[in-house]
């Protein structure tokens, strides 16, 4: 993975970083056939060896639940609230830095 963020990085879709340093993409985190890709590449238990949820840019990069939120934020990509943020009104320039990102505020 490329760590290097640049200042048009634009989130893609949900990713799951597994412990091995493997990124499983998806269209929303534990999708059906993202669940079915980690079941085939570790088995039942696969749930054990999630590290963290998060999103990938379009450089590749994983990129955690908070930083994606100031990302997508900046890039005006959330268009809806999921309850866990505060709207002020329903622009996403007045969506609270509150810190962590829902595939269902992307769309």
């Amino acid at each position: 993975m490329n760590k290097m963020y640049k200042n048009d990085s634009r989130i893609v879709c949900a990713a799951i970083l597994m412990d091995d340093g493997s990124v499983i993409t998806g269209v929303r985190h534990a999708s059906p056939l993202m669940r079915l890709t980690m079941e085939k590449i570790y088995g039942k238990n696969y749930h054990k060896k999630v590290e963290k949820q998060g999103f990938v840019d379009q450089y590749e990069n994983f990129i955690s639940r908070e930083e994606s939120w100031s990302i997508a934020k900046k890039q005006k990509q959330i268009i809806r609230p999921t309850g866990f943020e505060s709207v002020l009104e329903n622009q996403p320039e007045d969506l609270e830095d509150r810190g962590m990102l829902f595939s269902e505020n992307l769309y």
